[in-house]
């Protein structure tokens, strides 16, 4: 993990606003002694600001959120005091926030003293930055703000931080032989017994097709057959006291990835089982006695691009809209392309995405030439889609998120 790797992506950089911005908030002091519960945050107020008039700009509906009136404003009128606020796109009135230029927010971004990561800020800023990610729409005001060459620039000492910390090793790590005995399924279905066969649907988006991810559903074009069962898994991670298991004591809790960092997740409940995976070969292509032979390693842009030339599937009809708009790549001369997962599960009895892979490729266009793109949809950081015959355990726990938000399982 390198500086220049989480400033690569859309995703490594919106860890890293989101990193800053929790270290603002964790050294605030209070703005005003008659509004206690109210702390002076200056960069967080600028990146709203920002983000709103950016994301306006590429035609996202943003809700903005207003305070209350405090005791000092009984007289304040309605529209202040409204808990919500719909700013539609080009709606623009006594709500729109004035627009606040990026050297700002870059000035901010250099002001704020930064903490030393520890397991709970990374693990905060990543589940920020992977719950924002969109693929059927315009990316958001925040990534757009963060991807502003001033901004970038002012990140720099937040990624050189973040990059030196021990606790993003395993972020860059690939499914070692130790991974493999460490892999778990998650559902998010109601019922128990409903496998890990893929992520979550875009609610109103293809919700028959699901043709736009780049998952192996299934249900792209061709089917991935020859007994392969396409479950997701996710490694489990040490939280190393990120999550406290509600001791005073404030013991660790190993805690699934699939479960922490988690794309369009409105849920807070999970059903979580182990994977047993066939006998661990070496590697290569040999496979004998049903041993895992090869898991195709995505780090980062070039990987998927590799995976995109060798076992192309074009897919432009269904993805034109959604991907193009992600991206901005509107020509009407624009093909896209996403793996024949078919083809790679007879090379490949699994394909790993890293969580470096994940923050440098995800939401952005990976180009293979001039006029032929890919996107990396639906797939969470240090996911692994299985081709191979693997088998997920008979028990499974029920997880659920606490009155403070963090992940406990509560039955078997």
């Amino acid at each position: 993990m390198t500086p220049d790797t989480l400033l690569a992506g859309p995703r490594g950089r919106r860890v890293l606003l989101e990193f800053v911005l929790l270290c603002e908030e964790a050294a605030a002091e209070p703005a005003d002694a008659a509004r206690p519960g109210e702390r002076a945050l200056p960069l967080r107020s600028a990146v709203f600001k920002a983000a709103h008039h950016l994301g306006e700009q590429t035609g996202v509906t943003y809700m903005s959120f207003s305070s209350s009136p405090g005791p000092g404003n009984a007289d304040a009128n309605a529209a202040d005091s409204a808990d919500l606020t719909d700013i539609s796109v080009g709606a623009y009135g006594r709500d729109y926030p004035e627009v606040m230029p990026p050297d700002v927010v870059a000035r901010l971004v250099r002001d704020t003293p930064l903490d030393e990561p520890t397991p709970e800020l990374l693990d905060a800023a990543l589940d920020m930055s992977v719950g924002s990610a969109m693929y059927w729409q315009p990316p958001h005001g925040e990534d757009v703000l963060a991807s502003c060459p001033v901004v970038v620039a002012a990140l720099r000492d937040a990624a050189e931080l973040v990059a030196a910390s021990p606790h993003v090793e395993w972020w860059d790590g690939p499914v070692s032989p130790d991974a493999l005995d460490d892999q778990w399924t998650v559902s998010w279905s109601d019922q128990p017994g409903s496998p890990a066969t893929g992520a979550l649907e875009c609610p109103g988006q293809h919700r028959r097709s699901n043709e736009w991810w780049s998952f192996p559903d299934g249900r792209s074009g061709r089917t991935v057959t020859g007994g392969g069962t396409q479950v997701l898994s996710s490694t489990r991670s040490l939280s190393n006291g990120s999550l406290p298991d509600g001791t005073q004591s404030g013991g660790t809790r190993e805690v699934p990835a699939g479960l922490l960092f988690v794309e369009d997740q409105f849920s807070d409940s999970a059903w979580v089982r182990k994977l047993h995976m066939p006998q661990v070969g070496v590697g290569g292509a040999g496979g004998e006695h049903g041993a895992v032979r090869d898991i195709y390693e995505i780090t980062g842009p070039d990987d998927w691009a590799d995976l995109c030339r060798c076992f192309p599937l074009y897919v432009t009809a269904a993805v034109v809209r959604e991907w193009a708009d992600t991206t901005g790549l509107h020509s009407p001369d624009q093909r896209w392309v996403m793996p024949d997962w078919a083809a790679v599960s007879r090379h490949y009895d699994g394909a790993h995405l890293s969580v470096a892979g994940y923050l440098t490729a995800a939401t952005r266009a990976i180009h293979l030439d001039g006029r032929t793109a890919s996107v990396i949809a639906g797939w969470g950081p240090d996911s692994t889609y299985w081709f191979a015959p693997v088998r997920e355990e008979a028990t499974v726990t029920r997880w659920e998120l606490d009155d403070d938000r963090r992940w406990q399982p509560v039955s078997s």
